[in-house]
C-alpha cells in the first residue's frame, strides 16, 4: 500500500461500484486487446490463421477475461471494503501506466 486514501483523490462518481467496476473491465479489455495482438500476430507468422481461427482465439479471449472478473466485480456491488481494495490498487495500477514527465 501507499499510504495514501485512493477516495481522497477520486470523485465522488469515480467511487460508484458501477464507476469502479467500469474501469477495471475497461483495463481488462486493454490488456485482452493486446495479448491477442500479440498472440495473432505470432499465429500469422508461423503460417496460415483463418478468419475462423481468429475468431475462436477472440472468443475464448473474451471468455477467461468474463470468468475472471464475474464473480469479483459482482462482490463490489456488495462488499464495502472490496470496493475501497479495488479503488486503491486501480489507482495505483493507473499511477504506474502512466508515464511521467521530465
Amino acid at each position: 500500500m501507499t499510504g495514501h486514501d485512493a477516495s481522497a483523490v477520486l470523485t465522488e462518481r469515480e467511487r460508484t461500484p458501477a464507476a469502479v467496476r467500469e474501469r477495471i473491465v475497461e483495463r481488462a479489455r486493454e490488456i485482452q486487446r493486446r495479448e491477442l495482438a500479440t498472440a495473432t500476430s505470432r499465429l500469422e507468422a508461423q503460417g496460415e490463421f483463418e478468419t475462423a481461427q481468429r475468431a475462436a482465439v477472440e472468443r475464448m479471449a473474451a471468455r477467461i477475461v468474463d470468468g475472471l472478473l464475474g464473480p469479483p466485480l459482482e462482490t463490489l456491488e456488495t462488499d464495502d471494503r472490496a470496493l475501497a481494495a479495488a479503488m486503491e490498487l486501480f489507482e495505483e495500477a493507473s499511477a504506474a501506466a502512466t508515464p511521467t514527465e521530465e
